[in-house]
């Protein structure tokens, strides 16, 4: 996966960075970032869009969040879902063409909709054993 997100960057204009994770902040693939900065990301990421899922619910009660958009001072952050409990994560320069990133990121997930799945963690059922 860190070619196809290599490939995004190559393409799309003003990108700088891009990040597969899991929904519960697990990086998973990267592109253009250093790996402590993609796990600080996958985090930051994880945590927006269940912020951007809560207020689904207070005005639906549905969870559905289509993308996410932060404007920094010095980058902007898009985040969308990217297949079932994944999230795809691009930074890009304040000059970016938002539109161009957004529809690039959805033509991504869309063709590689059925690769992007993650599957939900379970706890380990010995982890709450005494002495192991």
């Amino acid at each position: 996966m860190d070619w196809l997100l290599q490939d995004f960057l190559n393409r799309v204009p003003r990108t700088v960075g891009a990040l597969l994770s899991s929904r519960d902040g697990i990086r998973l693939a990267l592109a253009g970032l250093e790996v402590d900065k993609a796990d600080t990301l996958a985090a930051i990421s994880s945590g927006l869009h269940s912020l951007g899922r809560g207020l689904g619910e207070l005005k639906t009660g549905r969870k559905g969040v289509r993308q996410i958009l932060i404007e920094h001072d010095e980058v902007l952050l898009c985040v969308m879902a990217g297949g079932q409990g994944s999230l795809l994560s691009v930074a890009a320069e304040l000059d970016a063409d938002v539109r161009m990133v957004g529809h690039e990121m959805t033509r991504l997930v869309t063709r590689v909709d059925e690769h992007l799945a993650v599957g939900a963690r379970r706890a380990d059922a010995s982890a709450g054993e005494a002495g192991v």
